[in-house]
């Protein structure tokens, strides 16, 4: 019930991270990563949801493509990309991260033009805010080949009143 009040309240206002506003023009449902496509019109926002009401990893994705423009500090053609995991203890979600990298990750970044600057965003919405931090890219060596686990990402932790006003005050009784 949380996580569809939250994801009714990104689809009606749009969700900030990082300096980012994501306000989407347009949403999409998704069974597999292969439906995922990435927009390259200017300033195109769009909200993919999991037709699988359970997806392990996350439970939205947003995109945004940007092209450089001095006027908005965007320095090169860039497309954010922003899986969302909302829960209310991340304790028990703590693999999400991981889940996604693995798993959705290495789909979706063979779908990217590869002279386009990638940011991620891995955003948590839960009870409290909590710090934002950067990881950095984190690669192994597996026979003679190098494997990327993760890109380099900024992990953001929103509290739930940051999205929705009301659900706080439902959930702080």
């Amino acid at each position: 019930m949380v996580e569809k009040a939250c994801l009714a309240s990104i689809w009606k206002n749009g969700l900030m991270a990082n300096a980012i506003n994501f306000k989407f023009d347009n949403y999409k449902f998704f069974t597999s990563i292969e439906e995922i496509d990435f927009s390259m019109n200017e300033g195109l926002c769009t909200f993919y949801l999991p037709r699988l009401w359970n997806q392990k990893s996350i439970d939205g994705l947003l995109t945004l493509y940007k092209k450089k423009n001095k006027k908005e500090k965007v320095d090169e053609d860039t497309l954010y990309i922003a899986p969302i995991q909302i829960t209310l203890d991340k304790e028990k979600h703590s693999d999400s991260e991981a889940s996604f990298f693995s798993g959705i990750w290495p789909e979706l970044e063979s779908k990217i033009s590869g002279d386009l600057k990638v940011e991620v965003m891995f955003i948590w919405i839960t009870r409290e805010n909590d710090v934002d931090y950067f990881v950095e890219a984190n690669k192994k060596i597996l026979k003679e080949r190098t494997i990327e686990i993760n890109p380099q990402y900024t992990s953001i932790v929103k509290a739930f009143r940051c999205i929705n006003n009301e659900l706080e005050d439902i959930l702080s009784y």
